[in-house]
């Protein structure tokens, strides 16, 4: 339970603002929802909560130098978030796993990329694996396509899985489909490379579960070499067991002067409308091109979450760690929840000392943000299965920006319901997106009858850009723009544990016709459950 974990980085339990002061401005909506209990829709992976660390700059604090031990802080913020992968070194193209073993002090330094920065191989395989056992995750690691061998990547899974530890999940390459970098590789040569991986690794290992890069673009997401998945597929489908993606990056501003805040921010929370569509046809691509092993061949979106701009001098940099950033990490989960075919998403990523890690620094002191706050909520109340839900929201429409096309008729409110397997409880999961209003939602819930109380977990904060008050890293040459403030009545720049809370509360009155109202811009678990299982219910199945 969130309740467990109620440390002062972090605020669950102990709110020091309550839910009316995130007042909202507006009437409020209307939704109507069904649910129905004994609708299997399907099992939820659990290596949907997963995530990304890298081996610069000592895992980015993960490895203390100064104690030469795991970062106490980081591991217990990591054991809250329920961790099941964690995927290692991310970025791989330049890294030789054989550099980051042996003594620490023997370890060379190396480029993290083509292009730089330099940094000792601190952490490295040894360290990760420590460090996702002592998260209670399993490590996921991604070989060297690009400078590295078959031998060598075989002999990575020898190091590893023949001294008696375990990585079921190796993942061959990292992105050399990328038309952005300039240099792609070719789809043939990547095929072909994975046939000759594939082939090492499991002569290793027979046991392994390999995954091939790629993707299909869509909209504004236009980052991959046309034709790569049919080549792939086509030539080494028999040879993976799941295709990973990186569809999920939103809304990466390409506009030199992007819009306001608002327009911003609900262009991303349109976007998982879109991704929803990308996933399907990477699904029926798979089917078309492997028909024989349409069913193994497993979508894993190995790297996903908010992404504004990179650079220093954006106005919009530092906007992955808002409440706003968080209602679209909820609703991508609730895309990947919802798409049959993914087994693995891993978020983008822990830690780091600048502004994509969901875990940053105040002060000196390691603090989580919006996005960290709601992947835990997830990952502790997503059951074992999805039930059917049926939503009737109002809707919204945005224009194209950056990545994300326009997209029509995106809901406000969305909700997912998950059931235990012998249906005693039932969680429903709701995202109001709308930034002015509460949505009141009328609720049916067919072949469960609840307790007439029901706990309820809410996430939210006082404005779209609340946040928690992590700080940027200053180093000499680096100048912070200035961040755009949502308006009216924008908080960014006001950051503070107290902005965004998740508040534990009761219902009372359940029953299987309910109302409940929904904060704006707000992330909401109802947690129902019912005194016992008849004789003639029966344990959820496919059917």
């Amino acid at each position: 339970m969130l309740s467990n974990f109620c440390y002062p980085a972090v605020i669950f339990c102990a709110v020091t603002l309550p839910l009316e002061c995130f007042a909202q401005t507006g009437p409020d909506l209307s939704a109507v929802v069904t649910v129905n209990a004994n609708s299997y829709v399907r099992d939820i992976p659990r290596t949907l909560f997963g995530t990304n660390i890298e081996w610069i700059y000592a895992g980015y604090g993960i490895w203390d130098l100064a104690t030469d031990a795991l970062q106490t802080d980081i591991v217990r913020l990591a054991g809250g978030l329920s961790l099941s992968l964690v995927r290692f070194p991310s970025a791989a193209d330049s890294y030789h796993w054989q550099d980051g073993i042996g003594p620490r002090a023997m370890r060379p330094v190396r480029m993290a990329s083509p292009t730089g920065p330099l940094s000792a191989e601190t952490f490295g395989t040894d360290e990760a694996l420590s460090f996702a056992s002592a998260a209670g995750a399993e490590l996921m690691i991604t070989v060297n396509v690009e400078t590295g061998t078959p031998e060598e990547a075989a002999g990575w899974v020898q190091y590893v899985n023949g001294g008696g530890r375990r990585v079921t999940y190796w993942e061959i390459g990292n992105e050399p489909y990328l038309t952005w970098s300039g240099a792609p590789m070719a789809p043939s040569d990547y095929a072909q490379k994975v046939v000759q991986f594939s082939t090492a690794m499991r002569a290793a290992d027979p046991g392994i579960k390999i995954g091939a890069v790629g993707g299909e673009n869509y909209g504004q997401y236009n980052n991959v070499v046309p034709g790569w998945n049919q080549t792939l597929l086509q030539t080494a489908g028999q040879y993976i067991d799941f295709l990973a993606v990186h569809n999920s990056y939103t809304p990466v501003l390409l506009q030199p002067d992007p819009p306001d805040v608002r327009t911003v921010y609900e262009s991303m929370l349109a976007a998982p409308q879109s991704i929803r569509g990308n996933l399907e046809t990477l699904t029926q691509q798979i089917a078309t091109y492997v028909p024989d092993r349409a069913s193994q061949i497993r979508l894993a979106i190995t790297e996903f979450g908010p992404l504004f701009q990179t650079a220093p001098s954006s106005s919009y940099v530092d906007h992955v760690k808002t409440l706003g950033s968080a209602l679209y990490v909820a609703s991508v989960m609730n895309a990947f929840i919802q798409s049959p075919q993914v087994d693995i998403a891993n978020f983008f990523k822990l830690v780091d000392n600048s502004f994509m890690g969901w875990i940053g620094m105040d002060n000196g002191a390691y603090l989580v943000k919006a996005p960290y706050m709601v992947m835990q909520m997830y990952s502790q109340y997503v059951d074992q299965t999805l039930v059917s839900t049926t939503v009737n929201s109002p809707t919204f429409t945005t224009p194209p920006l950056g990545v994300v096309d326009q997209v029509t008729n995106a809901p406000y409110l969305e909700v997912i319901a998950t059931a235990s397997a012998d249906r005693k409880k039932l969680t429903l999961l709701a995202v109001n997106k709308n930034f002015d209003s509460a949505v009141e939602a009328s609720f049916t819930l067919q072949n469960f009858m609840p307790d007439p109380a029901a706990t309820v977990w809410t996430l939210t904060g006082t404005a779209p850009d609340a946040n928690t008050g992590t700080q940027l890293f200053q180093a000499p040459g680096i100048v912070w723009a200035p961040q755009a403030v949502y308006s009216p009545n924008g908080r960014f720049n006001q950051g503070n544990p107290s902005e965004v809370s998740i508040q534990q509360s009761t219902l009372t009155g359940v029953s299987s016709h309910l109302v409940y109202r929904f904060p704006a811009h707000s992330v909401t678990a109802l947690i129902l459950t019912s005194p016992k299982t008849k004789s003639r219910d029966r344990v959820l199945a496919p059917q």
